[in-house]
């Protein structure tokens, strides 16, 4: 099967592509907020840059983390290959790295900040790209109920991400 054939998609796997498709237009929104930085003040600037920052370790950490977790365990066993998915927990790692330091950025540095939105873009870009034409064909051919398992907790992770415990109740 080359990549640009699918085989009949499960709910489950068009559930994940959806996922990627919401994720994909953030990714855009930091690509388009890259181009706008060298007209903004400084003043905006740290206010989008930690915009920004805030979805990468919020809404976006919390995906990779039931991915980490959940997803590439799954696809490890499915491909029968323990470092089936070490490509993409890089990928991850690079948007984490990414993510610190536009937390530590110089808003007045614009070629540096851009250089940072146009990497996490990239990366995030390509991320959710071959996720979707590589794994989730195969993950489209397993048994629904599998897949359902592996989407369950997906969701409790990103809960726990979402809702730390705190040790002082």
């Amino acid at each position: 099967m080359s990549i640009t054939e699918r085989p009949p998609a499960s709910a489950q796997a068009d559930a994940l592509r959806s996922e990627h498709e919401r994720l994909g237009e953030h990714a855009e929104e930091i690509r388009v907020a890259a181009l706008e930085l060298p007209v903004l003040a400084p003043e905006e600037r740290r206010v989008l840059v930690d915009r920004i920052v805030s979805f990468l370790s919020g809404p976006f950490a919390a995906y990779a983390e039931s991915e980490v977790r959940a997803l590439y365990p799954y696809l490890d066993r499915v491909l029968d290959d323990p470092h089936a998915s070490a490509g993409m927990r890089y990928d991850l790692e690079a948007v984490r790295q990414l993510t610190d330091r536009l937390r530590e950025a110089d808003v007045r540095n614009t070629p540096g900040l851009q250089e940072l939105l146009y990497g996490v873009h990239a990366i995030i870009t390509l991320h959710l790209r071959k996720e979707d034409d590589l794994y989730l064909p195969r993950l489209a051919q397993e048994r629904p109920a599998q897949l359902e398992h592996v989407l369950r907790a997906m969701r409790e992770v990103r809960f726990e991400h979402d809702h730390p415990a705190r040790g002082d109740l």
